[in-house]
């Protein structure tokens, strides 16, 4: 998934979340350490002791500490003394995390040795530091286990059904209003007893609230139901207020009553035989007791009745109601934020000042309104200052209130994982994994669910931030002081912990010189706006073996996209904290044997290093790494047999067989939790198909995609013995794509025709010289796209490719691109000794390219087709095609023998927008452009 990153919540006060993680990190990490590190110290009882006394004041200092947190979250935004206190307090809980993470790795490497008495000392001083943190606590009343985050909510004004404003101010949610009606009128939503739930999910101040009041309000619903009703819910889900509030929109009296019983029989009857809509807004309850409690007062609603909930939050969207009856708020347009903008403001803006404006919003209308609102009230002094100030009230006093709300109901995990995307510059793009895995880097996924993965906890508390904050985009920026021209030095203050910069064409070591004072730093990450845009760059030599050694404590280091670095000085390998490293798109060419001393390092990403060849045997030291992601290592020749032994990978997408001491296929067989995508090259090089049953491929349920290559210049790889590999190749049936390339058998597996792997739904077979036919790929119940390429040998698709047995064949195929199948005859499909009209309801894209024999073709049915291409082809396709009335683009290169198209063919072209003709020199008119 691509995120795009923008401005704004980086103002809200983020630290408290990352104090809080790492003292519970710390204190849960204690408890256990406390012991090991006691029975490693030797027979001296004194010693023991003493250790044992220190480590109990830490625990007892940060027990204490961390009851503050609870009440300082509000706090912190007022009262300098609280921010110096927690300013203190984050450095204090860095430094003890970045010693016992010492501490844990000299146990691990058995080098008991080093724990000597500077160590005492070091936490000792720690220990005299928390202590005083915790008696400022108690100085500035902070007051343990007060929780205040729900008086930082913003105190917002109840809503009503009622504009407050011009109806017609609203700009870009009419499509929006539709579909909401739409789903509103339509039967096929009643949900339990006819009654459903429509959910309305979007980020704070896009537009959820208004949206529904166009919906309820609108002429055409009104006339649908029998009553309705408007309820403003907010944080607290009240069931009795809220029941009370229908009973009164519907009935026109208050009750008096407070017993739930009573007042849930009081709404039954009044809402007994009617036909209801109900609008909850701004509901944030995730209790299913709560919502259960309230349904029970509803169901005696006649069907078609709806319930409409107004949410941040699509978890409780999707616990509420089907989640197809989820509605996700778009952003609006610049055009129609600039029309909110200038209605509110009741004035004409130059362009320029207009656009700058204009993006300031972000496509949130209420930005564009209360911006407006601000040029309005100071319409008699216009300049830029006058619009810096507009943007600044509005943000003030409206647009960061509103998301702070959405902010401090994330709970301390959710709000650490958030500050971490500070670090990302605006409109940078990045994969969901790679954010995990920095997460992890950082140590913030330590005390994940025991029931999940690292990765798994990572991805959900992802998904969570998705569905409650972000809806489809994420608000953060880079500090604005991390990016320089090419000359100008980076300002780092010498507290910092984490750091991201801009990469730029060169880099050179003076830029960097203000990092050789910054001790503690923990992320050091180079990034670019354009990741999808390569363009080289050139890192000074001088910053990875002068400066970069220097940074001790370093979890995080990603210095991609440089090409210039072509080797890993050794002493970055001395960085024992280091938990991911990031060279990918280097200029890398080996990596040293030093790399095993990273022992604590979980990802490794070497992708598109185009010049490595080699990976060092030390690999296998690396007992805790998860993710060596070497995709795109085209130089590669081979990998160390080690690898075998690293029983923690997750991920390793490309696999290169040798013959001899290294890397072989069984080796697989114990890499058990492998997933994601597996690329096995060099597939000739098996020696035997008893390694190939080592391997277990079927076992890895968790692969997405299986690449298996042969290489085409080894002749030493009979047909037959390629056909056993490929029978044991077998995957798990939950793989989802398959690649096969450079294949030297005759024909392929059945298992590739199994209609049980039912989540199998793409398909390229590509470069098998030596095939003369294909497995029965129509079978596939859920494959959509297929890609068949340098077949030379194949001649015939019939019954074997579509299944002997279906009479639908590939039900969701969606896209078909035959290439380069030089001596394909015949395409023909037969039921019961019947040729048959070949009908791909579903196909959208079809591409054939250099099938130049292909003369004999049944009747083709594609009702859905959008795009077809030809080129290097005859025009026997284009008599045999049928109602292709939904056909965009045709495209028909050096196709021969085609004189004229075809008169059915021209009849059906009613939504053709673009024709290609390239090289047809048979062709002689086009008579259809006239119609």
């Amino acid at each position: 998934m691509v995120i795009a990153l923008c401005v704004w919540l980086c103002e809200i006060r983020i630290e408290t979340a990352a104090a809080y993680v790492i003292i519970q990190y710390l204190l849960q990490g204690l408890r256990t350490l406390i012991p090991i590190i006691a029975s490693k110290l030797g027979e001296s009882r004194a010693r023991k002791e003493k250790v044992n006394a220190q480590f109990k004041k830490l625990c007892y200092s940060m027990s204490h500490i961390s009851g503050f947190l609870d009440d300082f979250e509000t706090k912190q935004l007022t009262e300098t003394s609280i921010r110096n206190w927690l300013d203190d307090l984050k450095e204090a809980a860095y430094d003890l995390d970045d010693l016992f993470d010492r501490i844990n790795t000299l146990i691990m490497i058995q080098s008991y040795a080093t724990f000597d008495n500077t160590m005492m000392t070091r936490i000792e001083e720690i220990s005299m530091t928390l202590e005083n943190i915790d008696d400022m606590g108690k100085k500035l009343n902070l007051v343990v286990g007060k929780s205040s985050s729900k008086s930082s909510h913003t105190n917002r004004l109840p809503t009503t059904p009622y504009f407050a404003g011009d109806e017609f101010a609203v700009y870009g949610r009419e499509e929006e209003k539709q579909s909401m009606i739409k789903m509103l009128c339509d039967s096929n939503n009643d949900g339990a007893g006819g009654i459903s739930v429509i959910s309305i999910v979007g980020m704070g101040s896009i537009g959820k609230t208004t949206l529904a009041q166009l919906v309820y309000n609108d002429t055409s619903v009104k006339g649908k139901f029998d009553v309705r009703a408007w309820v403003y819910v907010s944080q607290e889900f009240d069931v009795v207020s809220i029941i009370k509030s229908i009973h009164e929109e519907i009935m026109g009296t208050t009750s008096t009553s407070n017993l739930l019983g009573t007042l849930q029989q009081g709404l039954r009857e009044a809402l007994a035989r009617k036909k209801f809509l109900i609008v909850l807004d701004d509901v944030w309850n995730r209790d299913h007791l709560a919502w259960d409690s309230l349904r029970t007062s509803l169901d005696t609603g006649v069907p078609g009745s709806r319930i409409i909930i107004t949410t941040r939050d699509e978890t409780v969207a999707s616990s509420v109601g089907s989640r197809h009856l989820i509605h996700r708020m778009k952003l609006v347009t610049n055009g129609d934020c600039l029309k909110i903008l200038t209605h509110h403001a009741q004035m004409t803006l130059k362009d320029n000042d207009a656009l700058s404006l204009v993006e300031k919003c972000k496509g949130v209308p209420l930005a564009a309104k209360v911006i407006g609102l601000s040029l309005h009230s100071n319409e008699s002094s216009m300049g830029k200052t006058t619009l810096e100030r507009a943007w600044d009230q509005a943000k003030e006093k409206y647009i960061l209130p509103i998301l702070q709300s959405s902010y401090y109901d994330l709970n301390t995990h959710l709000k650490n994982l958030f500050a971490y995307c500070t670090l990302f510059p605006k409109g940078y793009e990045f994969d969901k994994n790679d954010l995990v895995y920095l997460w992890m880097g950082e140590g913030f996924l330590e005390n994940h669910h025991k029931s999940q993965s690292k990765e798994e906890t990572g991805i959900e508390y992802f998904d969570e931030l998705l569905s409650r904050f972000f809806s489809n985009i994420i608000y953060c920026c880079l500090d604005e002081k991390m990016d320089a021209t090419v000359t100008q030095k980076y300002h780092v203050p010498n507290g910092t912990r984490h750091c991201s910069f801009l990469r730029h064409k060169y880099e050179t070591f003076q830029k960097f010189e203000n990092f050789s004072g910054v001790r503690g730093l923990r992320t050091f990450i180079a990034m670019s706006i354009e990741p999808q845009r390569w363009s080289p760059s050139y890192l000074s030599n001088k910053i990875l073996v002068e400066l970069v050694p220097k940074m001790q404590v370093l979890r995080v280091l990603s210095i991609s996209g440089y090409e210039s670095i072509t080797e890993l000085p050794d002493d970055i390998c001395k960085l024992i904290h280091l938990r991911y490293l990031n060279l990918s798109s280097t200029g890398i060419s080996t990596l040293p044997d030093s790399l095993g001393d990273l022992v604590n390092l979980e990802t490794l990403l070497i992708r598109d290093c185009y010049s490595l060849s080699k990976l060092p045997p030390s690999l296998s030291k690396l007992l805790k790494l998860r993710h060596l992601d070497n995709s795109g290592t085209i130089a590669l020749i081979d990998m160390p047999i080690e690898i075998g032994t690293l029983s923690s990978l997750e991920t390793m997408p490309k696999v290169v067989l040798g013959k001899g001491e290294c890397f072989g296929l069984q080796e697989l067989g114990q890499l058990r939790l492998l997933s994601g995508t597996l690329a096995i090259h060099n597939l000739q090089c098996v020696p035997c198909v008893e390694d190939v049953r080592k391997a277990s491929i079927k076992s890895k349920d968790k692969l997405d995609a299986l690449v298996l290559t042969w290489a085409t210049s080894d002749g030493n790889c009979s047909s037959r013995f390629s056909v056993s590999v490929i029978e044991e190749l077998q995957p798990h049936k939950n793989l989802s794509t398959l690649t096969i390339a450079s294949y030297t058998g005759k024909w392929f597996p059945m298992w590739m025709g199994d209609n049980s792997y039912s989540k199998l739904s793409s398909i390229s077979i590509i470069g098998c010289l030596d095939c003369t036919s294909l497995p029965p790929l129509g079978c596939l119940p859920e494959l959509k796209y297929l890609r068949l390429e340098n077949l030379p040998n194949v001649e015939d698709f019939g019954n074997e490719f579509f299944g002997s047995t279906i009479t639908c064949p590939f039900p969701k195929l969606e896209v078909l691109i035959f290439y380069d199948l030089p001596n394909w005859r015949t395409w023909v499909w037969y039921i019961r000794g019947q040729r048959c009209v070949i009908h791909l309801s579903n196909l959208r894209e079809l591409s054939l390219t250099k099938c130049g024999k292909l003369l004999q073709i049944d009747v083709l049915c594609f009702p859905l087709l959008c795009k077809l291409t030809l080129q290097d082809c005859n025009e026997v396709l284009l008599n045999q095609v049928m109602e292709i009335g939904n056909l965009i683009f045709l495209k028909l290169h050096a196709v021969s023998g085609l004189s004229d198209l075809p008169k059915h063919l021209i009849n059906s072209l009613v939504a053709l927008e673009e024709l290609e003709c390239i090289e047809c020199s048979d062709l002689s008119s086009l008579i259809f452009l006239s119609i």
